[in-house]
């Protein structure tokens, strides 16, 4: 965790005074735009999702308790509401008769308190793509110290247990909260934790400022936490004026800030967003791009956005290239303006920007190449559209590898696979031959994009991982990382060969045509018959397959392995992880036959 300052032990004696819920140490900051959620530490406020009450709403400020580690220790963020969201006994009436599952009436399970957090975790607080990023958390607390043992089951919010409550803290000015639409007046009210107490089972934990209990009936406090599922995050900027681009147009792209707000809001991940783009041309003499897109949201908020970031991630500039009337057409980007470093990448994306405080919602990111644009670079009149690559990056989380989940997915382990999707059969099979796993305990993240790396692992799990003899061949594959070993076998056996500059990439999202071409080595590695070659030109993007990879997709599609998408094949888009899934089942059955 970053910057963790340790919690006080439970205590009923604290008589500190206390500033108001609502300080803050610092100002909100302008301008400042993170990949990720990289300049987010423990005790920001990050605004997320929605909460009314009598006829207002509020963007919700959660508190930042631990910016790495989710409340199970793993990759994500936990968080807790800065103010109480209306109240709710934690259980009503409890007549003795079981009658609503729980075994006594402080249990957490089936209690009015969890009916109020799943309620919470709905439509009316957060869209579908906030509701994407919150993990489904599971996890069993022990007693600790006066406090009771209790459970969570694959929930999205809940209340904090005692433990959580005494150790997660900095300090007693984030431990008390007031009421979200009384802020001033309410004063810090009682809050309900999801632990019993003792051995009285009408009672059940508390916090007004130092930890107690109160009767079950009494209507106290409501304050959620959730933990965050960073990979689900594209951007980080400032809660206010974040996100700042320059002048709608091919010249929008505008410096960004290396400041350090204490408030945030998040640019998600939306599964439901096609957007593709491509690069048709490049004038190297004005230093205007040409980008032909697909699939662009239009609306009032709606643009497709262009960002520059640099090796390590980080966000140079930002920028609103176009706010599209169509799903389909042309953009021109110029970077004239632009300072960009050999390593520099440019990612294009359609995105919906809503505000101060509110939840951006954007596609995965598409990566244009910048061949002939880099400063000192080649000069001249103008280049077509050569070296261009769409790609997704891979953003710095703490959740890159891939977690072995403790239940297999047949029983629906992953929440985000259900028996009635498509790939659901795929995963099962991928899962349970140890090929893929899951981005956490209890999600697979199927309309997230595979890196290359974990296609040239999975081909590298199928041979048994052999030892390898050949030396790391790539500057950018380094020696510790867990495809280190993958990816010198896979250059071992000539299966991949690199973007040809001494660099493999192996964190880019891999396209359909680059997947394609890897099977098709890896097959005539295995001595199959590769022979097969299907017509492609009935598709209407045929001619955009690269010249590499023609052999390998016509093989693809004439073997089933790839499909198109109505009447095209889309080489160039990346391979989500249910694809990825889908096409690794179908290649292992069709040659196991």
């Amino acid at each position: 965790m970053k910057k963790r300052i340790c919690g006080a032990l439970l205590s009923l004696c604290m008589t500190m005074p206390l500033l108001p819920a609502a300080a803050s140490a610092a100002g909100p900051g302008t301008g400042a735009m993170t990949a990720g959620t990289g300049g987010i530490v423990d005790g920001n406020t990050l605004y997320f999702g929605r909460y009314t009450e009598n006829g207002r709403t509020y963007e919700v400020p959660w508190l930042v308790l631990d910016a790495d580690k989710t409340n199970t220790h793993k990759g994500g963020a936990f968080l807790i509401s800065k103010y109480l969201l209306g109240s709710t006994p934690f259980e009503a009436v409890w007549d003795g008769d079981d009658n609503d599952g729980q075994a006594q009436p402080n249990e957490w399970q089936s209690s009015d308190a969890q009916r109020w957090t799943r309620s919470f975790a709905g439509s009316e607080h957060f869209t579908a793509a906030e509701l994407s990023a919150m993990q489904a958390t599971t996890k069993a607390d022990g007693p600790y110290l006066e406090y009771g043992a209790s459970e969570l089951i694959g929930e999205k919010a809940f209340f904090l247990s005692g433990e959580e409550a005494a150790t997660y803290f900095h300090s007693d000015q984030e431990r008390e909260a007031a009421f979200i639409a009384d802020p001033v007046g309410s004063g810090a009210g009682w809050w309900w934790l999801r632990s019993p107490y003792g051995d009285k089972p009408h009672s059940a934990g508390v916090v007004s400022v130092v930890q107690r209990y109160t009767r079950v009936s009494y209507a106290d406090g409501a304050r959620p936490a959730f933990n965050l599922s960073l990979s689900s995050v594209l951007f980080s900027s400032a809660a206010q004026s974040g996100k700042l681009s320059g002048t709608v147009g091919a010249a929008a792209l505008k410096a960004v800030s290396a400041g350090t707000p204490s408030e945030w809001k998040l640019t998600v991940r939306d599964s439901s967003r096609t957007f593709t783009a491509e690069r048709t041309g490049y004038n190297a003499t004005s230093k205007v791009m040409t980008i032909g897109y697909t699939g662009a949201a239009t609306g009032a908020n709606e643009y497709i956005s262009a960002v520059v970031m640099d090796l390590s991630g980080a966000v140079k500039y930002y920028g609103n290239i176009a706010q599209p009337q169509s799903a389909s057409g042309s953009v021109k980007l110029d970077l004239s303006g632009v300072s960009l470093g050999a390593d520099d990448k440019l990612y294009v994306f359609s995105e919906a920007t809503n505000g101060d405080n509110k939840t951006d919602y954007a596609s995965a990111l598409q990566e244009l190449s910048l061949s002939g644009s880099s400063t000192g670079g080649s000069s001249g009149s103008s280049s077509g559209g050569g070296g261009t690559v769409t790609t997704d990056p891979k953003l710095p989380t703490e959740e890159e590898k891939e977690i072995l989940p403790s239940t297999p997915v047949g029983t629906d382990h992953f929440i985000d696979v259900k028996k009635t999707d498509w790939f659901y059969d795929a995963v099962k099979y991928v899962y349970e031959k140890g090929l893929m796993k899951g981005v956490s305990d209890t999600a697979f993240d199927p309309g997230a994009t595979t890196a290359r790396a974990m296609l040239v692992t999975i081909l590298y799990r199928l041979e048994g991982s052999p030892a390898v003899s050949a030396a790391h061949a790539f500057s950018d594959v380094a020696t510790a990382k867990y495809y280190a070993d993958a990816v010198a076998w896979s250059v071992e056996n000539n299966i991949v060969g690199g973007y040809g500059n001494g660099k493999f990439g192996p964190e880019d999202a891999i396209t359909r045509e680059q997947l394609a071409t890897i099977l098709y080595r890896y097959a005539a590695f295995k001595g199959y018959d590769v022979s097969a070659r299907a017509d492609l030109s009935g598709f209407a993007d045929a001619d955009s397959v690269s010249a590499y990879a023609k052999d390998a997709m016509r093989w693809a599609n004439a073997k089933g392995f790839i499909q198109g998408a109505g009447t095209n094949l889309t080489p160039k888009s990346n391979a989500l992880r249910s694809q990825m899934a889908a096409i690794i089942q179908r290649f292992l059955e069709f040659y196991k036959s």
